[in-house]
């Protein structure tokens, strides 16, 4: 079910998706739903695949959840904001006033289907759970801490060792 398709891209952000830096967690606890007879929403499974801020100087405490389901490949079906973080985090972080980054809305950047307004409200049943908001959160840290690993290893990679590219 999880592909960790290309890189979304909102606003000034980019977003990257957790199964592309945390392979071993992100099959075993990514989200999905099955929908039989559903009025609005066709039949099948629905992956509610998670992409977070990959600016290490930045500290958003949002997920960008990408809807899709395999029947259409990687075509995304909702394209899903949600911070968890009070409405003062986000304006303080933000520096708006007027916008209001708390909770689930559909991101007005994201791919959005004729199904997204359904979609959106399957998520927002799924942010009552206290459990899923603490595993969202849990998959921010640890996206964070292996990209931080992840770019130190890309920096020694590129130091030159005694002997090689200088004088010695």
């Amino acid at each position: 079910m999880l592909a960790g398709g290309p890189r979304e891209r909102t606003g000034a952000m980019a977003m990257a998706a957790f199964v592309n830096l945390c392979p071993d967690v992100a099959p075993v606890e990514t989200r999905t739903i099955i929908v039989r007879d559903h009025a609005r929403l066709p039949d099948g499974e629905y992956g509610f695949i998670e992409h977070y801020c990959d600016d290490l100087h930045c500290d958003c405490r949002r997920v960008l959840v990408v809807v899709w389901t395999p029947a259409t490949g990687i075509k995304a079906w909702a394209t899903i904001n949600y911070g968890w973080e009070e409405t003062e985090f986000y304006r303080k972080w933000a520096k708006v006033s007027d916008e209001d980054m708390k909770g689930p809305f559909l991101d007005p950047l994201g791919v959005q289907s004729r199904y997204a307004e359904v979609l959106l409200a399957f998520f927002a049943k799924m942010v009552e759970d206290d459990a899923y908001i603490a595993r969202l959160k849990r998959h921010y840290a640890t996206f964070r801490k292996a990209l931080r690993t992840q770019r130190r290893g890309r920096k020694a990679a590129r130091r030159p060792t005694r002997g090689e590219g200088g004088d010695s």
